[in-house]
């Protein structure tokens, strides 16, 4: 089984309309990404599409970490509960996001300054502290809004992100109506293409195919 090639052909009338007859609101553009997302990136392969989800800062330099406190939050409490739960474990003075990452407790002021992107698709197992973040997603109702304002809140997000995580791999899909700009990497700095892709060009279906194929595999805990 390969991953899909293009987007279902309801899905891109759809967003043709959509082109055409644009939606008033943002979250209108919620239900066809999920769709969107969901088609390349299906459960069954062990991919999570996230609405909304939390991204936490970093934990501070003074705070206490051994690995005990690892050990509890990788090898205890959640690998033992029968919750897929997506939100984050608190150890003492450290929390670790979904993806096992540490971040700044609740208690120590990190509600006041997380981050909340649109989307993130992840590769994941059974346990919730073990999703592989594999790009981060962040919509606009449209392009009205300078392409540099709306850019900033997506590499907040994943220098956030790369705060807690040493990863090489990590993209970013900032969508404005249907515009669509490809952030990622290069040596741990986020770049942001400034060439817009329609959201129904191959480009756009061939960026998501590569990424699905490239974490089909069955992904299991080492």
């Amino acid at each position: 089984m390969e991953p899909p090639s293009e987007a279902p052909v309801w899905l891109q009338r759809r967003l043709r309309v959509f082109d055409r007859i644009p939606p008033r609101y943002e979250s209108s553009w919620y239900g066809p990404h999920n769709s969107l997302f969901s088609h390349f990136f299906p459960g069954e392969q062990q991919f999570l599409v996230k609405p909304q989800p939390r991204i936490r800062p970093p934990i501070d330099p003074d705070a206490s970490f051994s690995s005990t406190m690892a050990e509890r939050s990788f090898g205890g409490s959640d690998k033992d509960s029968d919750e897929d739960s997506d939100e984050d474990s608190d150890v003492g003075d450290i929390s670790f996001s979904s993806d096992g990452g540490p971040v700044l407790p609740r208690a120590r002021g990190a509600e006041r300054t997380y981050h909340i992107p649109d989307f993130i698709i992840a590769k994941a197992t059974e346990f919730a502290s073990q999703d592989r973040t594999l790009f981060i997603v962040e919509v606009k109702v449209d392009a009205s809004q300078s392409l540099r304002t709306a850019s900033s809140q997506l590499v907040q997000y994943m220098e956030a992100y790369l705060a807690n995580h040493a990863v090489d791999d990590l993209f970013g899909l900032l969508i404005r109506g249907t515009e669509v700009h490809i952030l990622s990497l290069v040596e741990r700095q986020v770049v942001l293409d400034e060439n817009a892709i329609d959201i129904n060009d191959q480009r756009i279906w061939d960026f998501l195919h590569d990424i699905a194929r490239q974490n089909w595999p069955t992904y299991e805990l080492q």
